[in-house]
């Protein structure tokens, strides 16, 4: 099935931006979504460093990790960062039929809201990947897409790919309405995570969990 780029989907309420007031009058609209999570063992360390740099995140969750790793999950979210729908078992999308799709995005969703307390807002598909087909389960279910006006992928998925490629890749090429992609159980993308933070502030960057970049985006041109 084709792919096709991503929407700002369904109505998303206000939310409470972070503190972080930015050193240039034009401050540059960054969000960071990690991947993959919960991570026994990385999450509070995730929790302990935006907490002493003052980020909020995205984290996406897979349900059928979340369900061996709850703990971490409910941590992440009174942390205060948001957690997004990233699929019941990390399938590509592009490869279901339509139940298969309900599974991977309503029955993920049920799960995150029996084991969080509240369901997502949002979905962020693995690889990335959207399909006419997911879209239609998606708004189906009133969820958004998780929004980008620039996309960059740390490649941290991949091992063969280091640490300074890692920072080099999340800090350049940083424009209004960037995400930045990672993965939660890469420890070097924790080791670099503060140099990381360091060089996109000294850019001018703010940084918003993924539905408050939706709003964002959705009352700010294009710049």
């Amino acid at each position: 099935m084709k792919k096709i780029g991503f929407l700002v989907l369904g109505l998303l309420a206000p939310m409470s931006y972070a503190d972080n007031t930015p050193v240039q009058p034009n401050p540059i609209h960054v969000a960071f979504v990690i991947d993959d999570g919960p991570v026994e063992g990385k999450s509070d360390a995730y929790i302990k460093l935006f907490r002493e740099k003052n980020v909020v995140a995205t984290f996406s969750f897979v349900a059928s990790v979340l369900e061996k790793d709850p703990g971490d999950g409910r941590a992440i979210l009174a942390a205060g960062h948001e957690v997004a729908n990233h699929s019941f078992d990390h399938r590509h999308p592009a490869e279901l039929g339509e139940e298969q799709l309900e599974q991977e995005v309503w029955d993920a969703q049920q799960i995150m809201k029996r084991i969080l307390g509240t369901g997502p807002r949002i979905y962020w598909p693995p690889y990335v990947e959207t399909t006419e087909a997911l879209l239609q389960v998606v708004r189906k279910h009133g969820l958004g897409l998780i929004p980008f006006r620039n996309f960059i992928g740390t490649r941290d998925w991949d091992r063969s790919v280091g640490g300074e490629q890692i920072y080099k890749l999340a800090t350049t090429n940083i424009t209004d309405g960037t995400l930045i992609n990672f993965h939660e159980w890469r420890e070097e993308t924790l080791q670099q995570m503060p140099a990381i933070i360091d060089e996109l502030r000294r850019q001018g960057c703010v940084f918003l969990r993924a539905s408050e970049m939706a709003d964002y985006l959705s009352g700010s041109p294009a710049r």
